[in-house]
């Protein structure tokens, strides 16, 4: 009985500090209450105010403290900058080639018309990349070198604008780059392969003519794929130079032809021949 009456004494006391914590908690609401009230605020626009912004109200409850405290720092902020206006893109200016090359085609051709080969020596292996660039540090502008070929062991070809031909062996000579005169890729003494060592000449005639056949193809894939307004006047050379026949023509015409080329399927000489002339090809030679 006595543990019984201790526990319901303990229990009495617990209950008259929760009382008294209870009491004072409601005190302590009360006078949190009163401070969220916000003091009235006089009539008009705050001084220092920036231009425009409207006078807060003169005086709000306590359910909207937070309210006027957001007014308060809309109120303070100052105004922003107004955007600059955007700056206009420069204009890259052309290059005095480049303006060589818009002049040329808007005046009538002089000069040279059609394409032919450069061929060169090299004493080593290149990659039609290295010899690109190795001729642009010569010099060269890198756009009228219309492709690169190896026709023969230690030579090049350079595909190029009969009108850019005497520019362009000028400046191989002057870089002491030997031109090769009268190199004929058809020669079967440039047929270095061993296995066709055993051949009479006859035969290694028409092996240089079937390997002649191949890099003429392969080039005016490239010219198909990347630079089509020079595939016509290109595959006319190739045509008049006996290394590609009609045949080959309708699977490498470009999928996207010129205008005057009424139906790729029929693609042939004739359509070559009322092809794009010279005159529309400076702007790309």
């Amino acid at each position: 009985m006595e543990r019984f009456a201790a526990m319901e004494e303990q229990i009495s006391s617990l209950k008259s500090k929760n009382q008294d914590l209870e009491r004072e908690n409601a005190a302590l609401r009360a006078r949190l209450a009163e401070a969220s009230v916000s003091p009235a605020a006089p009539t008009g626009a705050p001084a220092g105010a920036p231009a425009g912004v409207p006078a807060a109200p003169a005086a709000l409850p306590a359910a909207q403290g937070t309210a006027a405290s957001m007014w308060s720092t809309v109120a303070a902020r100052a105004p922003k900058a107004p955007k600059s206006s955007p700056k206009t893109p420069k204009v890259k200016k052309a290059s005095p080639k480049h303006r060589e090359a818009i002049v040329r085609g808007f005046n009538e051709v002089t000069g040279p018309t059609g394409y032919t080969t450069v061929y060169i020596n090299r004493s080593r292996r290149f990659t039609k990349t290295e010899v690109r660039r190795n001729l642009r540090l010569l010099g060269a502008e890198p756009r009228r070198i219309i492709d690169v070929s190896f026709p023969a062991r230690n030579i090049i070809g350079l595909l190029i604008h009969r009108g850019f031909q005497e520019e362009f062996e000028q400046l191989l000579s002057t870089a002491k780059v030997s031109v090769i005169k009268n190199f004929d890729p058809l020669d079967p003494v440039h047929v270095a392969d061993p296995k066709y060592k055993s051949l009479d000449v006859s035969s290694r005639s028409d092996v240089a003519l079937r390997l002649q056949n191949q890099r003429s193809i392969l080039s005016l894939q490239y010219l198909a794929k990347y630079r089509a307004p020079l595939f016509a006047p290109v595959a006319r050379e190739y045509l008049n130079q006996g290394w590609i026949s009609e045949e080959d023509l309708p699977s490498l015409a470009p999928r996207n032809a010129l205008a005057s080329w009424d139906d790729v399927d029929s693609f042939s000489v004739s359509s070559l021949a009322a092809g794009p002339t010279d005159t529309e090809m400076l702007e790309d030679y």
